[in-house]
Order: structure tokens, then sequence, then C-alpha cells
């Protein structure tokens, strides 16, 4: 009696895991079907190797570092401005996790215009906002990696540029990789 018992919990426990994660991926997928716009990013990249993970290169954005500076070997900054709206540090946001990045249009590349805690209401032409989180130095967007085969050689860093998805409530995610203007890999 005791093992048709522990019998049926654990059958019970499974179909709950189950119907959990249909339920996660029906959603998932339902969010990121149709992109409100499509978008291209200058980026760098270096090509990590990860046992569990497998081959990625990992990449950085302009708006990626929380204190404004991108390009450590030329230290170049891009944009300081834009960091004015999260980089106040108060009681109020210190904790605060959620950051928006306003992106503007310049030279056929997005770049960053402004930053804030709260979504912002009304974006002028040209203009989208993506989401994201700080940890620590950076603010992650969950664009960071993009996988590839296997033996795949790491592109130059400067030639590197990003297509981007952005979805409902400044969402992205990676549509395709370029390098020297030729869709990779």
């Amino acid at each position: 009696m005791i093992n048709k018992n522990r019998t049926i919990a654990v059958l019970v426990v499974v179909i709950l895991q189950m119907i959990f994660f249909t339920g996660w991926y029906a959603k998932e997928s339902d969010v990121f079907k149709n992109p409100v716009k499509t978008i291209m990013v200058k980026t760098q990249s270096y090509d990590p190797r990860d046992l569990l993970s497998g081959q990625y290169i990992r990449l950085t954005y302009s708006f990626s570092r929380a204190n404004g500076r991108w390009d450590r070997e030329l230290r170049k900054s891009v944009y300081p401005e834009w960091l004015e709206g999260i980089s106040n540090y108060s009681r109020e946001t210190r904790n605060k996790k959620e950051v928006w990045i306003t992106l503007h249009e310049i030279d056929g590349f997005y770049e960053p215009k402004s930053s804030s805690f709260e979504m912002p209401e009304a974006l002028l032409e040209g203009e989208v906002v993506i989401r994201g989180k700080r940890d620590r130095g950076s603010i992650k967007y969950g664009i960071e990696r993009y996988f590839v085969p296997e033996g795949t050689k790491e592109p130059k860093r400067e030639d590197t540029t990003v297509e981007l998805n952005i979805y409902e409530g400044g969402l992205t995610r990676i549509s395709k990789v370029y390098v020297n203007e030729k869709e990779w890999p």
C-alpha cells in the first residue's frame, strides 16, 4: 500500500512538472513570435569555450556597461550622457535591478540615448526601448551569448554586428550575427 501511494505521488509530481514546463514554453514562444522592430547594433565579441555549454561568442554592446565604458583597449566612452537616468544611487534606486534603455539610430546602427528605472511613456520616431537588469558593473539583456557550431573560428571584434529583434515590453533576442556585413556562421 505504501509503495502504491509513493508511486502515485511521484506520478502526480512528474505530471505537474510537465504541465508547468509545457505552459512556460507556450508562453515564451508566444511572446517571441512577432517582433515589434528589428534593429542593427555594433558589438564586440570574444570566443570562450565552456565544457557544459559548448562554443559561443560573448557579445558586448555599447549599452552593456553601466559605467559607459565599452572598449577598454581604446578607452572609448560611447555617449556617456545615456547613463544619467540610472547612475544616481539613492535609497529608492539602490535596489532596483530592472532598467530601461532608449536606443536611437545613428548611421544605420542603434546607440544608447537615455536610461531610466521606469519604462518610458513615449518614444520619438526612430527610437526603441529595451529592458535590462543591472548586474554589478554591467547591464544584462539576455543577448550576451550567441552559440555557434563547434570549431567555428572567432570573428574579429571590430567586424561583428548583430541584428536584434525587439519585442513587447523591451525584450530582445538575437536574430542574426554579421561579420564583415555577411551573415555568420
